[in-house]
C-alpha cells in the first residue's frame, strides 16, 4: 500500500477539515454554514483512525511501521523497537490530540503498531484500543480520561492476536472484544479472575 508525502498530507487536510465541519465548536471562523474549513494545515500524522473524546479533543492515530510522521515527539524523545518493520529508532510520533477549542495538535507516544486495531470508550471516557499488526497484535492500549494523559500501552494483554477485531462496552464497563483475521474467538477486557489466557469461541 504505497502512499506518496503529498497523498499522505493531504489525508491530514482532510481528516481536520471533516472534524470542524462535523463540530459547531469550529464555528468561530468566518467560513459559512456546511462548508470546509481548514483549522489545522497539517496534524503531522495520517489519520488512519480519529476519534472525539468528551473533552473536545480529537485523537488521532496511524501505523508505526510505515516509516517517520512529519511531527517529532517531545523533549528529543526516540522510539525504540527492535521489532518495527520500517525504524528500530524512530523519534517523530504517530498519535496526536488535536484540540478543538485552541485549534493545536499535541505529539502523543505509541510504541506499538496500531495498523487495523479495534477500540472503543469506557465509562468514564478513556479510550480503550487493542490489538494491531506486528508487534501490537496482543496489546491493549489507554489513553484518558484526563486532559493531559499519553498512551498507556499493555503487551501480552489480549489472549490472542486481533487484527480488524471488533469492540463494544458491556453494562459492567468491561469491553468484548471480538474477531479479527485468522481470532475465530472473543475475549474480554480488563478480564475476570480467571480469565487471563481464556478465549471463548
Amino acid at each position: 500500500m504505497a502512499r506518496t508525502r503529498l497523498a499522505g498530507m493531504g489525508v491530514h487536510v482532510v481528516a481536520v477539515a471533516l472534524v470542524c465541519l462535523l463540530l459547531a465548536s469550529c464555528s468561530a471562523g468566518a467560513a459559512p454554514p456546511d462548508s470546509w474549513q481548514i483549522i489545522v494545515p497539517n496534524s503531522g500524522v495520517v489519520a488512519m483512525h480519529a476519534t472525539l473524546t468528551y473533552t473536545n479533543k480529537v485523537i488521532i492515530f496511524d501505523r508505526t511501521d510505515f516509516g517517520a510522521s512529519q511531527i517529532k515527539l517531545p523533549n528529543g524523545y526516540c522510539r525504540r523497537n527492535p521489532r518495527d518493520l520500517a525504524l528500530k529508532v524512530d523519534c517523530t510520533a504517530h498519535s496526536v490530540e488535536l484540540d478543538l477549542a485552541t485549534n493545536t495538535v499535541r505529539a502523543l507516544n505509541i510504541y506499538s503498531d496500531t495498523w487495523c486495531s479495534s477500540g472503543s470508550f469506557r465509562a468514564d471516557g478513556s479510550l480503550l484500543q487493542t490489538g494491531g499488526w506486528n508487534d501490537g497484535g496482543n496489546v491493549v492500549r489507554t489513553i484518558g480520561p484526563g486532559s493531559t494523559d499519553d498512551w498507556k500501552e499493555f503487551p501480552g494483554s489480549l489472549a490472542a492476536n486481533r487484527w480488524y477485531a471488533s469492540n463494544h462496552i458491556l453494562p459492567d464497563n468491561r469491553v468484548i472484544v471480538v474477531g479479527g483475521r485468522r481470532a475465530f474467538s472473543y475475549e474480554f477486557y480488563p478480564k475476570a479472575k480467571g480469565e487471563e489466557k481464556l478465549l471463548f469461541q
